[in-house]
């Protein structure tokens, strides 16, 4: 790498940044710059024009500095590099060099890479190299050598596909994803209703009837209807991948209960208390918990993510570019599963609080009593 004087250009280009470096304190660096590639120190030679670029817009160092990612084996940023310099004007003779370094890297270390897939909203992603993006993806200029693609979708089982780019060539596949989950549709010939999943402790009120379709993992499910005024109409069904399914619940009317005498006093009778509200209200306590937790650990995966990213950015090797690019992939996908629990948790943990509050108020009521010259008003539930 031949670096020629410079002191005229030096001292014309930095006449206006009064913070900058002196043309000589540049021209040592470049030097030294020069030294260290010819002694094979390529990662040393880039750190220095880096600095010098970073003082001054010279054609000569932006060619340089594309030569050293090219010596390195960061073909796709030597390419960017050499393109970022043939935007400006220089010897007709460096940037036909420029153009030539291109389409060598281009054939002999760079391909492309292509992804199809369904459904419309799948999302891909591409280890090492690329973050999760809309499908289908093209990327061209990518670094030869093997990939393990991973696309996913909402209600679909991920699938993860393997891809050996090779030098000028395009390495292709689609990815159809198979639905992980069914879809359910409750309807009742009585209005008003709202709809149950599962039994005992373990139901959770999903929505009134008619409800929009529901994903449900496969297997059996027991779905309740529960109107005012009606029994419980209960039924069990079978969810398989992929298939809707609709219910129409036909409620019976329960018989015509007794009067209340005092609607404001709650029952007296201990054996009339109820395990469900408890049960459902510590339920709500613990899955809060389990959120929170979920929480606190995306936040620690954020962290790791901005360390590695810290860590890509200062890297000197392609090899450590790459493990520090993996290390913050595997972060994001650890934060946004954790920050993904969290939401689910906390959704959980207010599904089980309603349901806690409703079944203490359910069989007790609101009554009004005179007191000396006004009216008392009381509300009572059974736990």
């Amino acid at each position: 790498m031949r670096l020629r004087p410079l002191a005229l250009a030096l001292s014309l280009a930095l006449a206006t940044p009064a913070a900058a470096q002196t043309p000589e304190a540049i021209q040592r660096q470049m030097d030294e710059a020069a030294a260290k590639f010819q002694a094979g120190d390529h990662a040393g030679a880039l750190a220095l024009l880096r600095t010098v670029d970073g003082q001054i817009e010279l054609p000569i160092v932006r060619f340089n500095i594309a030569r050293c990612l090219q010596e390195l084996g960061r073909a796709r940023e030597a390419v960017d590099a050499f393109e970022r310099y043939l935007k400006l004007d220089d010897e007709p003779s460096r940037q036909a060099r420029a153009r030539e370094a291109i389409a060598k890297l281009e054939s002999t270390a760079l391909g492309r890479l292509a992804v199809t897939c369904s459904p419309a909203d799948a999302r891909v992603a591409v280890a090492g190299l690329l973050g999760e993006q809309a499908c289908p993806l093209h990327l061209r200029r990518v670094p030869v050598g093997a990939y393990e693609v991973r696309v996913s979708a909402s209600h679909h089982a991920p699938q993860v596909a393997r891809l050996t780019v090779r030098a000028g060539e395009e390495a292709a596949t689609h990815v159809p994803l198979v639905p992980s989950d069914g879809t359910l549709v409750v309807r009742s010939r009585v209005a008003g209703g709202e709809v149950f999943l599962g039994q005992g402790d373990e139901q959770v009120i999903i929505s009134e009837t008619p409800t929009e379709p529901i994903a449900l993992p496969p297997g059996t499910h027991v779905v309740t209807v529960r109107t005012p005024g009606y029994e419980d109409w209960t039924q069990r069904v079978e969810i398989t991948p992929g298939t809707p399914l609709e219910l129409e619940a036909a409620p019976v009317a329960r018989p015509a209960a007794p009067p209340r005498v005092d609607a404001a006093t709650p029952p007296a009778d201990e054996s009339e208390l109820r395990p469900l509200p408890l049960a459902l209200a510590a339920g709500a306590t613990a899955t809060a918990i389990a959120g929170t937790v979920f929480f606190l650990r995306a936040s620690h995966h954020i962290d790791s993510v901005e360390r590695a990213d810290a860590a890509y950015a200062d890297a000197r090797t392609a090899a450590d570019a790459e493990a520090a690019w993996r290390d913050a992939e595997d972060a994001r996908d650890d934060a946004r599963t954790s920050r993904t629990l969290s939401f689910v948790f906390y959704g959980a943990a207010a599904a089980l609080a309603g349901a806690a509050t409703w079944t203490f108020l359910d069989d007790g009521g609101v009554g009004v009593a005179p007191s000396g010259d006004g009216a008392v008003v009381g509300w009572s539930g059974r736990w």
